[in-house]
């Protein structure tokens, strides 16, 4: 079974591979949720209030085709920061004569930290999505 949130609450409901769905009225209520389940799953996370909590919110009432929308943006921008880490200079003509220190920041910091933010954002529009009707 796994746990869906209903009025605040956590329930057990019979459906696999649905992850729990939290209404617009709910949002930021403590749920009795495995703090491990929701810092894996960054749906669980925002849903109860956490890390993209806030953003997420402003997405439970769109549309699906607003949605989608925003799915397909997160995968672009996480495809465009991976070529940036493979290609630099592409993206800056002037990569050879930045510091160092700035390359390497880039390339293993600034870079993949945006593409786990963007995967993150993604996963949480996908859930919104899949729970979508599941009220």
């Amino acid at each position: 079974k796994a746990p869906t949130v209903v009025r605040g609450e956590v329930k057990l409901i019979d459906k696999p591979n649905l992850k729990p769905h939290v209404d617009a009225e709910d949002f930021g209520k403590k749920v009795d949720i495995d703090v491990k389940l929701g810092a894996q799953d960054p749906y669980l996370e925002a849903m109860n209030g956490g890390k993209h909590g806030t953003w997420a919110k402003q997405y439970l009432d769109k549309p699906t085709k607003e949605i989608e929308k925003g799915i397909k943006s997160f995968e672009k921008q996480i495809e465009l920061h991976k070529d940036k880490i493979k290609n630099p200079e592409k993206y800056y003509p002037d990569w050879e004569n930045l510091d160092i220190r700035k390359q390497n920041y880039d390339i293993h910091k600034h870079w993949p930290k945006e593409i786990a933010n963007f995967e993150e954002q993604k996963r949480i529009l996908e859930g919104i999505l899949k729970n979508i009707g599941q009220k």
